[in-house]
């Protein structure tokens, strides 16, 4: 399992509600523990249990507006290793790893927020609060395929759009899926093996073109006839 922290948990010295959010979701993501109330949130994350009930009222307010936010905290997190990893592979490793990160705070999101709901009240069937981030992100899937293949990490005769399709299938699915243990012990290596069966290899970097001494101020004038 992924053990990066995408979220920047730089201390904060004033606390607002997207900085709260962006919290709670690591919490959720990286711990194992139970996050039921306020108070356990507090302590775990070191937010005065005053602040959270001033921001957000009630436990469940808090639940709410991250399961509204969650679409855009998750194409937020999935676009960084797109964006800022320097080959193909790692691009693609990083991608793949992330969404297997948060597929544990989805689950346990939907769990705080189903504690409290009756069970008459219908709720999002699973994978639906991601779906809408999936398309955005299709494109810079795309685009970092492209580049791997300009670049000569990928031969130039590379389906990108079949890459980016099968790509996107397995983010979707690690996002939504069920995680069991044979799931969480085979995670990573799944990653590996799929990535590794993509085609990357080693770029050669570009040869320098030798800069040519300009010509025409060396022509010697044809003497006169």
């Amino acid at each position: 399992m992924a053990s990066r922290k995408y979220f920047g948990l730089e201390s904060i010295t004033q606390y607002e509600s997207q900085a709260i959010v962006q919290r709670v979701v690591s919490y959720l993501c990286s711990e194992g523990r139970e996050t039921s109330l306020f108070a356990s949130l507090s302590q775990a994350l070191d937010i005065p249990e005053e602040t959270l009930q001033r921001e957000f009222g009630t436990e469940q307010a808090l639940v709410e507006t991250i399961w509204e936010a969650w679409p855009q905290i998750v194409l937020a997190a999935l676009s960084e290793p797109l964006r800022n990893e320097t080959t193909g592979r790692e691009a693609v490793s990083g991608l793949l790893e992330t969404a297997i990160s948060l597929q544990s705070g989805y689950r346990r999101l939907k769990e705080l927020r189903n504690s409290n709901r009756p069970a008459a009240i219908g709720v999002r069937c699973e994978g639906q609060a991601v779906q809408t981030c999936l398309w955005k992100l299709e494109r810079q899937i795309r685009e970092r395929f492209k580049r791997s293949v300009y670049e000569g990490e990928l031969p130039e005769d590379s389906r990108v759009l079949s890459l980016s399709a099968l790509c996107l299938r397995l983010v979707g699915g690690f996002l939504a899926g069920v995680e069991d243990e044979v799931f969480a012990a085979t995670a990573s290596d799944s990653v590996n093996l799929f990535v590794d069966r993509l085609g990357f290899h080693v770029a050669r970097p570009l040869k320098r073109r030798r800069r040519l001494t300009p010509v025409l101020p060396f022509v010697k004038k044809s003497p006169a006839l």
